[in-house]
């Protein structure tokens, strides 16, 4: 059986089909989260998990109105435990007073220290060097404790990755000046066949200019958003064997879940269903918010779980996947059954693959309440 594309959707089928067909998806709700994509990312990553980026002009402050109404909501009705996150857009490409408020309203809705602690660097446009140095002191200042980066390889290497032209160089001076003040670094090291060779040489690099205030961290890339076109460069089997001890020992790296597609297979049909927790999305853009202003918060989540509800009825479950699309053949690695997930939904032709979709699984959604 020969591996195919991700678009191709006459594929051979990996086991018989079982009898049972459009058996529900077992999911837990934790939660509601809140993306209102009002900031810009100055990057254009290959790997990018949103795909297409829709941007709003809605200011902050009516959005943060809102989403402290669905705070009070939160609070009288569902259990402590309920998360109700805010997220500020694509990147923190802003001025700190604005990320400070964002911060604010995170911790006011009840996130505590979990956003304002860390930020993303991902998507910053190019400082100079004076100005990224009082930024980053200014960043401490309002309790910034981790900032957390991805690279691709080094150099020339990573800047492709990142259609960026000195987005490395960048990336590693941001933290040196978060070192220089205090703040750790989180580094997400990926890993694909053109920077697995690279992967010790980076790391060795890291240690060298960040030393003990850095914490790396090997991953692979989801399917998902932009990666979908990028199967070829996904690692193999053999490449994974062959990767440097500290990548295999690490727990952090959720190493023992690198399987290949033919390796998940035997995973995935052997465990019990597992149910997916997760979290209720409202996107809010110019287009809805008139609309939302004028809704109890009780009937805004009703709405949402009512379309989550109905959407996930009519997913196959994952071993019903499987079944129909998985591939024996295939050597490629995936990180998780997230993404098994999504390449075997590609290959029935059920539609778009993108991290929008997979926060709630949603899409197509009336009144522009969902993804825009």
């Amino acid at each position: 059986m020969r591996a195919t594309g991700a678009l191709d959707r006459n594929f051979p089928r990996g086991h018989a089909p079982s009898r049972k067909t459009n058996m529900p998806r077992k999911f837990t709700l934790i939660g509601l989260h809140v993306f209102l994509p009002i900031n810009r990312c100055a990057h254009e990553c290959k790997y990018c998990l949103w795909g297409v980026k829709r941007h709003t002009k809605l200011e902050f402050e009516r959005a943060a109105r809102l989403i402290e109404r669905l705070a009070e909501w939160k609070y009288a009705h569902r259990p402590r435990d309920y998360l109700l996150n805010f997220d500020p857009g694509y990147s923190r490409n802003v001025k700190i007073d604005d990320l400070k408020a964002y911060n604010e309203l995170n911790e006011r809705i009840g996130n505590g220290k979990r956003y304002s602690r860390n930020i993303l660097l991902g998507g910053l446009r190019f400082r100079r060097p004076d100005d990224q140095a009082e930024w980053v002191r200014r960043l401490r200042d309002i309790g910034v404790e981790t900032m957390t980066a991805s690279l691709a390889g080094h150099g020339t290497v990573h800047d492709d990755w990142n259609d960026r032209k000195g987005d490395f160089s960048h990336l590693m001076s941001l933290m040196r000046s978060g070192k220089d003040v205090g703040i750790r670094s989180i580094i997400n090291l990926f890993v694909t066949k053109n920077t697995a060779p690279q992967i010790d040489d980076v790391r060795t690099m890291i240690q060298d200019e960040l030393g003990a205030s850095a914490n790396c961290i090997a991953k692979t890339y989801n399917y998902m958003g932009s990666a979908l076109s990028l199967e070829d460069q996904r690692i193999t089997e053999r490449i994974r064997d062959d990767l440097p001890c500290w990548v295999q020992a690490s727990d952090q790296t959720g190493f023992s879940n690198w399987r290949s597609e033919r390796e998940w297979i035997e995973v995935i049909m052997q465990e019990p269903e597992q149910a997916i927790t997760t979290q209720l999305r409202l996107v809010l853009t110019d287009d809805n918010i008139d609309r939302l202003e004028t809704m109890p918060a009780q009937r805004i989540i009703s709405e949402l779980e009512n379309h989550i509800y109905g959407r996930y009825r009519s997913l196959p479950n994952l071993k019903e996947l499987c079944e129909r699309y998985s591939d024996p053949s295939n050597r490629r690695i995936y990180q998780n059954r997230l993404s098994l997930d999504g390449l075997w939904q590609h290959r029935s032709g059920s539609g778009e693959v993108s991290f929008s979709r997979y926060l709630d699984l949603l899409r197509d959604v009336p009144n522009s309440m969902l993804d825009p």
